[in-house]
């Protein structure tokens, strides 16, 4: 993306405080592999982030979830192996089994610690940019000027329109479910993409009781219909999915002073039905996040789902 100007038409106009060849906005994977790569040939280069400087993979995403899934693998087949002559039932250690998750997690940061801290500390901004109506970043108190501007903002999960509200800490996505600090007795998941059906079937191996929820008749996105129906009748062995249900409301419960998590929805015969449990996992999917950034303001057209629409 390219855009210069030194000047603004604002009342009390903003000095340049510095001038690059190339501005990094993000530090996730894509971001720091950028600022790599373009740090070999420009030695003017500098990269802006928010919050934790890991990658999405590591902190939240790939990594935590494939440490959960491992767990799982190893509880299911401990109580799986009666066909082996091995007779045993796996004793799940809840608490054990998160703080492990978190350890491993922590332990794969740690390089990538050292690979930011090792990078000039001139070149790393900590703050939110936003770029300007003359195509400036501003972050924190300075007004940055770059040749080029890399975007590496990476995304969100997606929640559905007041639902943080109505479930309160109940509410987990895949950016905090793994820091449970132990596994819950019951929980539901609303997806059944990727991240839903993965997290499900780690939790149902770990001991919780899950209820997976999905609008369509439909599992991790398969569009052929006989493969789909396969999937769906392996994974209905040992997860209780209802698809093709429309969720008509979610919220809270105060029972004996335990507070429940609820979904009301209509099932796939059209039938209302009701689900109350500890947690409710959203895992409806993720949105960029360069909705506040200001991309418009290089000449970058958005369509209807805050994508930047193709180049014709």
């Amino acid at each position: 993306m390219n855009k210069q100007s030194d000047t603004t038409t604002d009342d009390t106009p903003k000095e340049v405080t510095r001038k690059v060849s190339v501005a990094i906005i993000g530090a996730g994977t894509a971001g720091q592999n950028a600022f790599r790569q373009a740090s070999k040939i420009k030695d003017d280069v500098v990269i802006i982030n928010e919050g934790f400087w890991t990658t999405t993979c590591i902190a939240v995403g790939c990594m935590p979830s494939k440490l959960l899934i491992t767990a799982a693998d190893r509880a299911h087949d401990a109580n799986h192996s009666a066909e082996f002559g091995i007779h045993a039932t796996a004793q799940i250690d809840g608490k054990r089994v998160m703080e492990r998750v978190r350890d491993e997690r922590s332990h794969f940061a740690s390089y990538i610690k050292k690979q930011v801290d090792s990078w000039p500390d001139h070149k790393k901004i900590d703050g939110r940019a936003r770029i300007n109506e003359q195509g400036l970043i501003e972050v924190n108190d300075e007004l940055i000027a770059a040749e080029q501007i890399i975007v590496a903002t990476g995304s969100s999960p997606f929640i559905p329109d007041g639902w943080a509200d109505k479930l309160g800490d109940t509410m987990l996505t895949s950016d905090s479910v793994f820091e449970l600090e132990d596994l819950p007795k019951t929980m539901a998941v609303v997806g059944a993409g990727a991240i839903g059906l993965e997290l499900a079937q780690a939790f149902t191996r770990l001991g919780v009781e899950v209820t997976l929820l999905n609008r369509a008749k439909q599992v991790a996105g398969l569009k052929d219909d006989d493969i789909n129906n396969k999937a769906m009748d392996c994974l209905s062995h040992e997860l209780t999915m209802h698809l093709g249900s429309e969720i008509t409301d979610v919220g809270t419960t105060a029972d004996d002073g335990n507070k429940n998590a609820f979904i009301e929805y209509e099932d796939s015969s059209g039938e209302s039905q009701q689900w109350q449990g500890e947690y409710v996992l959203v895992a409806t999917g993720r949105r960029n996040n360069i909705k506040q950034l200001g991309v418009e303001n290089l000449g970058v057209e958005l369509d209807d789902k805050n994508r930047p629409k193709k180049l014709e």
